[in-house]
């Protein structure tokens, strides 16, 4: 996981299934060499795609990677989606992290800070998000903060060195980068 803030901010984060049963390397392999024509084919259909949408499909300008959300959007027919998929899925807020810390300050009975340990934190995004797979001790949710895009999303947060609390509120909407959504909605932009 990268360890710079920054450089998190510019990651896309992808959440893969657990697989049912384990296979063999040679398994996995063997299947990939199979599918190989078919995924290459898929690939040259989106670029095709792409390229000829690309001047006519307009920018996604409220979201991360500008050009790679609009190469994708220009793709989206190609890869069975549309571009409102595409534009949900490089939202600022699609951080699973971030769209629980959301959660959590929107719980704050309007104050929208939250102060408190690490284990308390742990307690609340475990409660805001049961799906996700959180960290299994406070001190590793700690060094998850550190890597997850808070500030793009409008989520700014301190920790205090004596008693060691994590102080986390919102920052003002002409600050943020991306202007925050609620993360629990559909992937789709409502008009």
């Amino acid at each position: 996981m990268p360890a710079s803030a920054s450089l998190i901010d510019r990651c896309l984060t992808v959440g893969l299934k657990v697989p049912e049963a384990r296979q063999s390397p040679k398994h996995l392999f063997d299947r990939v060499d199979q599918l190989r024509p078919a995924l290459l084919g898929a690939l040259c259909t989106a670029v095709g795609t792409a390229l000829a949408r690309l001047d006519d499909v307009p920018a996604l300008q409220s979201t991360r990677f500008v050009d790679a959300a609009h190469w994708a959007a220009a793709a989206s027919p190609a890869l069975g989606l549309t571009s409102q998929d595409i534009a949900g899925a490089f939202r600022a807020d699609a951080h699973p992290v971030a769209g629980a810390i959301l959660k959590c300050l929107e719980n704050t009975a309007g104050k929208e800070e939250w102060e408190g340990s690490a284990t308390e934190l742990l307690s609340a995004l475990r409660q805001a998000a049961p799906d996700y797979t959180w960290p299994r001790s406070p001190r590793a949710l700690s060094q998850l903060l550190r890597g997850t895009p808070l500030h793009g999303v409008g989520i700014d947060y301190s920790r205090t060195t004596p008693n060691r609390k994590i102080h986390l509120w919102k920052i003002n909407d002409a600050n943020c980068v991306f202007r925050p959504l609620n993360p629990f909605q559909s992937s789709t932009f409502e008009t």
